[in-house]
C-alpha cells in the first residue's frame, strides 16, 4: 500500500492524480463528472467534500486537487481516506483507485499565521 499523503493543517492541499485503465492508458474523462470526499479513516464520517476544488484534464485522465488553506485550517489533525468517483456521460460510475482508498494524514502546523 502506498504511503499516506501528509498535509500540514492550514496548508494548501495540492495533489495531482492520473487515472489509468488496467492497461496503463489514461482514462478519457471527456464528458465525465468527478467527485471526491475525504472521510475519517476509522469512523467513515465525512470531513469534507472537495469536489469543487478539482481540476480535470480529460484527455490525460488527470485530476488535480487545489484545496485552499482557508479550508484545510479547519480540518482536525487525524487520519483520513479519499478516492475519486467518476461518472461517465453514459451514467456509469467508476471509483479510482479501483482496489483501495488513498490515505491522507493531517498533521499539526507549528507556525501559525497570526502568531
Amino acid at each position: 500500500m502506498a504511503d499516506p499523503f501528509i498535509l500540514k493543517r492550514g496548508d494548501t492541499w495540492v495533489c495531482p492524480h492520473t487515472l489509468e485503465q488496467p492497461d496503463g492508458a489514461p482514462v478519457d474523462l471527456a464528458g465525465c463528472t468527478v467527485r471526491c470526499q475525504v472521510r475519517d479513516k476509522k469512523t467513515e464520517a465525512l470531513l469534507a467534500d472537495v469536489s469543487d476544488y478539482l481540476s480535470v484534464t480529460p484527455a490525460d485522465g488527470r485530476v488535480d486537487f487545489s484545496v485552499p488553506a482557508s479550508v484545510t485550517v479547519e480540518w482536525p489533525v487525524g487520519r483520513y481516506r479519499y478516492d475519486l468517483q467518476v461518472t461517465g456521460a453514459d451514467g456509469v460510475v467508476t471509483t479510482y483507485p479501483r482496489t483501495t482508498s488513498l490515505d491522507l494524514s493531517v498533521i499539526r502546523d507549528e507556525t501559525q499565521p497570526n502568531d
